[in-house]
């Protein structure tokens, strides 16, 4: 019995005709009768009664009938999940980001691992913190790149550590700290600041604990949302910034100094959900895992 008998003997079935049957089938009304009797024989019974005019079930025939629609209707079923699992392996792994350098830490640690030739391929969303986590909440983000702090709030997430590091305060050159290979938080007490915006709550939050452990509240002059504008404040307001350690990023007239007191994790994350069965994005979780433990 195939697939192709049952298909051919269904269109008889609706049609009460060999010779539209065969029409449909793009087959031969000869080639089609021999399926027909072929699948009579191996089922021993009658399937259809024949005159010179019409084509009718017999109750075998109407039995196989709908047996054999819900065989082909399963084939179908088969089919478009096989070549959903076949579309899911081959679409990109969504990823968000809210720092350009935390994506481009990510790209670098990827390609020491021969990201190239493994083929790792990534849809990288630049988007605010916010809408991030919501988009992730909501299964339209297959992963995400968040400072650690960032994801202390999240639930049932699986987040692989891909950068561990003490927190670093931004300098512009005109600071007279600029020259200092490490610094401590007590010695920004005078210092002005920049603050992470409202976008980032556990952040900026973070930061700012980090000052008033140190005995002190910080003189907040501005706010900003991205990594450029924090840049670009900081050096209008020769005030002082926070950042994740991003490996060896240096902007043209700020240095990123490590702070001493500061606390150790202020690292990058990557933040997946708990389970997944994208290929794609369990492939990418497992490289992660294995940079994080050597």
């Amino acid at each position: 019995m195939t697939l192709q008998a049952l298909t051919y003997f269904i269109s008889v079935a609706r049609h009460r005709s060999f010779t539209k049957a065969a029409e449909e089938c793009y087959v031969t009304q000869p080639a089609l009768s021999r399926s027909i009797s072929d699948l009579e024989q191996e089922l021993h019974c009658r399937l259809l009664n024949r005159t010179s005019r019409t084509v009718t079930l017999t109750p075998e025939g109407e039995t196989c009938l709908a047996e054999a629609m819900r065989v082909i209707a399963a084939c179908e079923r088969l089919r478009e999940r096989v070549n959903e699992v076949s579309r899911e392996q081959e679409r990109p792994v969504r990823i968000g980001y809210i720092i350009y350098d935390h994506l481009m830490y990510l790209f670098r640690l990827l390609y020491d691992k021969d990201f190239a030739e493994q083929g790792y391929p990534l849809e990288p969303v630049y988007i605010t913190g916010t809408e991030m986590k919501q988009r992730f909440q909501e299964g339209e983000m297959d992963a995400m790149i968040l400072p650690e702090p960032s994801a202390s709030d999240l639930e049932d997430v699986d987040c692989v550590p891909i950068l561990r590091g003490r927190a670093h305060a931004i300098l512009s050159q005109n600071h007279p700290l600029y020259d200092c290979d490490s610094i401590s938080i007590t010695q920004l007490s005078d210092s002005r600041f920049i603050e992470w915006g409202n976008d980032v709550p556990l952040l900026r939050a973070a930061y700012a604990n980090l000052c008033r452990t140190a005995g002190f509240e910080p003189k907040i002059v501005d706010s900003a949302e991205k990594m450029g504008d924090m840049v670009a404040k900081l050096l209008i307001h020769n005030a002082v910034g926070f950042g994740t350690a991003v490996g060896h990023e240096f902007r043209e007239g700020v240095r990123y100094i490590p702070l001493a007191d500061g606390s150790d994790h202020f690292g990058l994350v990557c933040v997946f959900h708990t389970e997944t069965g994208a290929p794609q994005v369990e492939r990418l979780r497992r490289t992660l895992k294995e940079s994080s433990m050597q």
